[in-house]
C-alpha cells in the first residue's frame, strides 16, 4: 500500500486564485481534489483549474540549461557554465554601454518572491528597465486606478459582490475568462441584484444580466462619459462623499460638461435612453459595484480612459469604501497584482514606492548606496529600443511575448540584433527559440512562494514535489 498526501495548493491558471488539494503519492502528483471551504471558489474549479496539473510532467519540458550553437541548434551545458556566461556577458555589456542597455522582462505567473528578486537583480545592476509583458495584454487595469483611489488593484473581495444591489460589468469574455467571479455575480443576481453587462459581443449566457448594452468595439469609455454627464446634469451624484473624500471636482465637472449623451450614443451605438437608465440605477442604490475585464482593451486602445472613467463614476456616486461597492479590475494572469506590488514596473519600486525613494528605506535594506532614479523603459519602450539598438541584452523569466503579445511581430524582428538574449522557461517556447541561453524553469508545483490574486488576497503555495532532473528553483 502507498500513502497519499493531500497538499493545499493554489491554481495558477488565472487571477482568481482558487484553492485545491494536490494529491501526492510516492513523490508524484497524481490528481487533484476540490477545496470546499476555500473563500474564493468554495470548492468549484473551472476547466483550466481542473487541468492545472498538465504542465508538471509534460513531455516537452526543458530539464537542462541550453546554449545556442553556431548552426542555430542547442546543446546541453552545465548550470555553472550557463550562469558564468550570463554574468560575464551582462557585466561586459553594462560596462561598455551602460546599465540602461540591459532590460528584464518577467511573468505575472511567477511568485511574488521570484518577481521581487528579479526586479531587485535589475536595479542592483543599475537599471529600472524591468517590466511584465502581460501588463499590456489585459493586466494593466491593475495600475489604472492608482491615480484615482491611491493604490492599484481591486477595492473589495469577490464575496462582497453579494452585498451589491447593482453591478455593472464592463469588458469582454467575462464568463469565459473569469468563471469563478461569475459565480459570485450569478449568486448576487439570484438574490435580486441588478446586473448590467457592457460589451461589443453578447455574453456566453444572457441569463447573467438584466440589461445588455452592446457597444461598438472599444467604446466603453465614451459610454461611461455619457453616464457621468447625465448624473452631473441631473444632480444625482453623492455631494457629501465628493466634498469629504475627493479633490478636483470643479475641473472634472467642467470637463464632463463638454460631453453629451448624444455624442455617447453616436460613438457607442447605445440609445441615450438606455445610458440614462443605467446611470440613474447605478447612482440611486445604496451599494453598487463595477467589474472591468480587459482581454482586448490594448487591441482597441481604450483601456486607460475606461478604467479611469469607471473610477470617476464610483467616486462621483460614492460607490466605494463600503460593503457591496467598489471597483473590480480583473487581470488575466495568476499573480498580476503581486507582480506589480513587487516592483516589476519601470515606474515604481516594491510596494508601489516612488522611484525617488532610491536613497532611503529600500536602498538601505538592499545594502546599496544608491538605486537608479531614472524611470525605465516599459515593455513597448523596450521593443522600440531593441530595434534602435539601445537595448543590448534582454533577460526574460517565464515570459513568452512572441506568442502572447500584440508587439510580437516587431519584437521578433529585433531580438536577433541583441548581443545577449536569455530566456528562463519550462518549455522551448517561441521566444526561447530565439535565445542565446535557455534556463529550465520550475513549474508551480516545484517551488514554494506566494501569489496575490485579483482581490489582493496573498496566498502561500507550498512546494508539492521536488524539482525534476536538473532544474533549480527560479
Amino acid at each position: 500500500m502507498t500513502s497519499r498526501h493531500d497538499i493545499e495548493s493554489i491554481c495558477t491558471s488565472c487571477a482568481e486564485g482558487c484553492g485545491l488539494y494536490s494529491q501526492v503519492e510516492q513523490g508524484k502528483v497524481t490528481s487533484l481534489e476540490y477545496m470546499q471551504n476555500h473563500p474564493v471558489n468554495n470548492g468549484a474549479l473551472c476547466l483550466k483549474g481542473n487541468n492545472v496539473l498538465g504542465s508538471i510532467y509534460h513531455t516537452e519540458r526543458i530539464f537542462s540549461p541550453l546554449a545556442k550553437k553556431d548552426d542555430g541548434t542547442y546543446e546541453d551545458i552545465s548550470w555553472d557554465e550557463a550562469l558564468d556566461t550570463i554574468a560575464a556577458q551582462l557585466k561586459k555589456i553594462g560596462k561598455k554601454h551602460g546599465s540602461d542597455a540591459l532590460a528584464f522582462l518577467t511573468s505575472s505567473r511567477c511568485t511574488n518572491e521570484e518577481n521581487y528578486l528579479f526586479q531587485k537583480f535589475a536595479r542592483i545592476l543599475g537599471t529600472n528597465n524591468v517590466d511584465c509583458p502581460s501588463f499590456y495584454e489585459g493586466n494593466a487595469n491593475i495600475s489604472g486606478i492608482e491615480a484615482s483611489v491611491g493604490s492599484s488593484g481591486t477595492t473589495n473581495p469577490f464575496a462582497d459582490l453579494l452585498n451589491a444591489e447593482f453591478i455593472i460589468i464592463s469588458g469582454s469574455n467575462f464568463l469565459d475568462n473569469h468563471p469563478i467571479v461569475s459565480r459570485w455575480v450569478f449568486e448576487a443576481k439570484a438574490q435580486g441584484t441588478t446586473v448590467v453587462y457592457i460589451d461589443h459581443r453578447a455574453p456566453s449566457s444572457l441569463l447573467l444580466c438584466d440589461r445588455f448594452l452592446q457597444i461598438q468595439p472599444g467604446t466603453q469609455a465614451p459610454l461611461i462619459d455619457g453616464m457621468i454627464s447625465h448624473i452631473l446634469e441631473k444632480g444625482l451624484f453623492n455631494k457629501q462623499f465628493v466634498e469629504e473624500h475627493t479633490s478636483g471636482f470643479s475641473p472634472f465637472q467642467k470637463a464632463a460638461a463638454k460631453q453629451s449623451l448624444k455624442n455617447s450614443e453616436k460613438i457607442t451605438g447605445v440609445p441615450s435612453s438606455y445610458i440614462k437608465e443605467i446611470a440613474e440605477g447605478f447612482a440611486s442604490v445604496k451599494a453598487a459595484a463595477l467589474i472591468h475585464t480587459t482581454d482586448y482593451s490594448r487591441l482597441y486602445g481604450n483601456h486607460d480612459n475606461t478604467i479611469v472613467n469607471l473610477a470617476n463614476l464610483a467616486l462621483l456616486c460614492g460607490q466605494i469604501g463600503r460593503p457591496g461597492t467598489g471597483i473590480f479590475p480583473l487581470p488575466q494572469h495568476s499573480n498580476a497584482q503581486g507582480t506589480y506590488d513587487m516592483g516589476v514596473t519601470p515606474q515604481a519600486l516594491p510596494g508601489q514606492t516612488d522611484l525617488k525613494d532610491t536613497n532611503s528605506r529600500i536602498a538601505k535594506q538592499w545594502k546599496v548606496n544608491k538605486l537608479p532614479s531614472k524611470e525605465g523603459l516599459s515593455f513597448p519602450g523596450m521593443t522600440r529600443a531593441t530595434k534602435t539598438r539601445r537595448i543590448k541584452a534582454l533577460f526574460l523569466m517565464d515570459s513568452n511575448p512572441l506568442a502572447e503579445s500584440i508587439y510580437a511581430d516587431q519584437l521578433k524582428k529585433t531580438l536577433k540584433g541583441l548581443d545577449l538574449l536569455v530566456v528562463q522557461d519550462s518549455f522551448l517556447t517561441q521566444t526561447a527559440k530565439q535565445a542565446d541561453i535557455i534556463l529550465p524553469a520550475a513549474t508551480w508545483a516545484e517551488k514554494t512562494g506566494s501569489y496575490t490574486n485579483a482581490e489582493r488576497r496573498v496566498q502561500w503555495q507550498t512546494r508539492i514535489i521536488n524539482q525534476q532532473q536538473n532544474i533549480l528553483p527560479n
